[in-house]
């Protein structure tokens, strides 16, 4: 018989239970995500006149078939917006004419603008007024694009 009472535990099912609920100590791998996540939710504000959009800050918003778009910032007033592209391998965007300059930096991967190919690392301007052809990948693409205020997509 024990001598407990029965609203007691043992000192041994105590330790049973002590066992069962240890937690494992976090992997490094582990403790660096914290640790990023902490210094992120005590970040500095971004100093005066300036904005900072953080890689979570903005939704990827699909527009197309194998083509999402995240806007980075929008102008209405000047007409003007800077996205981030991602397109995967085989995405297409038909073409079409701007009434602003495109400025594209390639990121990641390649895309041919019509028999143009641009790389990562390159910079492709579409001229306002100018029609540009089909643009396609094989290989999929991240793309910054400062391009037309995209008003029905813009927050």
């Amino acid at each position: 018989m024990n001598s407990h009472s029965d609203d007691q535990l043992t000192d041994e099912q105590i330790g049973m239970l002590s066992k069962a609920v240890d937690a494992p100590l976090p992997s490094s791998a582990q403790k660096m995500d914290l640790f990023a996540r902490i210094q992120g939710s005590i970040q500095k504000p971004a100093p005066e006149g300036s904005i900072t959009v953080r890689e979570n800050d903005a939704e990827w918003i699909n527009i197309l078939p194998l083509i999402d778009i995240k806007i980075l910032h929008a102008d209405k007033e000047r007409n003007t917006q800077i996205a981030i592209w991602r397109l995967q391998a085989g995405a297409s965007i038909p073409g079409h004419s701007h009434s602003n300059d495109e400025e594209c930096l390639m990121l990641e991967g390649e895309a041919h603008f019509g028999d143009h190919c641009v790389r990562s690392g390159d910079f492709h301007l579409i001229k306002a007024g100018f029609e540009h052809p089909e643009i396609t990948t094989q290989t999929g693409a991240l793309v910054m694009v400062r391009g037309e205020y995209m008003e029905d997509l813009a927050a």
